[in-house]
């Protein structure tokens, strides 16, 4: 019985990676990646939509950029970047900025850039969510962004 149980374990590890080895190698067509696109592009912009208004209806007066969107085939998710602003003090003396790169096909957040820009200071403070994700002032953000968002 247990030589049974471990040839079919072995099987079945072997049967695995050779599955995780044989999706990973498979290359998309020109179509296929703009199909990828298309939807991302679509997904992005409900996904994006639904937070603008569920952040809006929470009494907030926060100024949006407008998001962008990319389709990575290397991680098969679709990339979303959030931008919006909330000023505070006598001339914006000081705003909490939050930008966010979202996987909207798992809804997951990959890399955040939360953080106060104290406008006299000219300086930054990160916010910290304490939730693991990556977080960044806002140089560093956008390079771990545009990164991302060329592959």
């Amino acid at each position: 019985m247990r030589n049974i149980l471990i040839s079919f374990l072995s099987v079945f590890v072997i049967f695995n990676i050779w599955s995780c080895d044989n999706f990973k190698s498979k290359e998309l067509s020109n179509k296929e990646l703009l199909e990828m696109a298309e939807k991302c592009n679509k997904a992005g912009k409900t996904y994006f939509k639904e937070m603008q208004t569920t952040m809006n209806t929470l009494g907030n007066n926060y100024s949006w950029d407008e998001p962008e969107y990319h389709y990575s085939k290397r991680l098969n998710a679709c990339l979303a970047h959030v931008r919006y602003v909330e000023f505070f003090g006598f001339n914006g003396a000081y705003s909490l900025h939050y930008n966010q790169t979202v996987d909207v096909f798992s809804n997951k957040t990959i890399l955040r850039g939360c953080f106060a820009r104290y406008t006299k200071e000219n300086k930054e403070e990160i916010i910290d969510l304490k939730d693991g994700i990556p977080n960044y002032t806002s140089t560093e953000y956008f390079k771990q962004k545009d990164k991302l968002f060329s592959e």
